[in-house]
């Protein structure tokens, strides 16, 4: 009976500490980055930025006090760290939260899904609550230069540019899909709200490329 008590104990107390993360999984230390060398800088010759934030900003691991210097290079979906005077990325088997302090966003890596295809990369988190979460994927893209072939084209030199965001939905915690573009499809995620979006969307489409349609329906669903 003792040996069963104890084997009992030592397994509830290896899964708790399964799901309590230690101080040092919340430390950005040499287990979880990896040195680049050099920060990444911007081309004379190129337009626009790879970075959502092109200075370094205040940020920390979701839980812990100790601050740091970190931006998200939204081209190569990377984040970057300044540590004792190195440049460092992040190395993306970390799953714990990042929070921009300056900004008061966080960012998470993991997994989603957009027109069914599986893609592992970060995310920033809009609204989470018990029942759901809203996540929206920040992208830059390079455009090449376009040189005119006539007089009448207007060339344009190359450039990193910024495409629209896309929006994510993660019911009870399960998997992270692309909010539905159809409003009976988002109705179908949560009919219980049926009556409430159609009153206050009036019938009409759901603009989720619009940061205030996204506002308006976080309000409707927490009600």
């Amino acid at each position: 009976m003792k040996k069963i008590i104890l084997f009992i104990v030592i397994t509830s107390s290896l899964q708790f500490s399964a799901q309590t993360p230690s101080m040092d999984n919340l430390e950005l230390n040499r287990s979880n980055i990896a040195l680049i060398g050099s920060a990444k800088k911007p081309s004379m010759d190129i337009e626009g930025s790879i970075f959502v934030y092109p200075d370094f900003i205040t940020g920390r691991v979701k839980g812990s006090s100790i601050l740091h210097k970190i931006r998200y290079n939204a081209f190569d979906d990377e984040l970057e760290i300044i540590k004792d005077g190195s440049y460092y990325k992040l190395k993306k088997t970390y799953s714990f939260p990042i929070e921009f302090v300056d900004t008061n966003e966080t960012i998470i890596y993991s997994t989603y899904y957009l027109n069914r295809v599986r893609y592992d990369g970060y995310l920033f988190e809009v609204a989470n609550n018990d029942h759901f979460a809203i996540y929206r994927k920040t992208k830059i893209v390079f455009i090449p230069e376009k040189v005119g072939r006539t007089s009448f084209e207007m060339s344009t030199p190359p450039e990193y540019k910024k495409v629209p965001d896309v929006y994510f939905i993660q019911k009870e915690k399960g998997e992270i899909n692309a909010i539905p573009e159809l409003k009976k499809e988002f109705i179908n995620l949560f009919p219980e709200k049926k009556e409430l979006i159609n009153q206050n969307f009036k019938g009409r489409k759901i603009d989720f490329s619009n940061i205030s349609e996204i506002n308006k329906l976080l309000l409707v669903l927490i009600k």
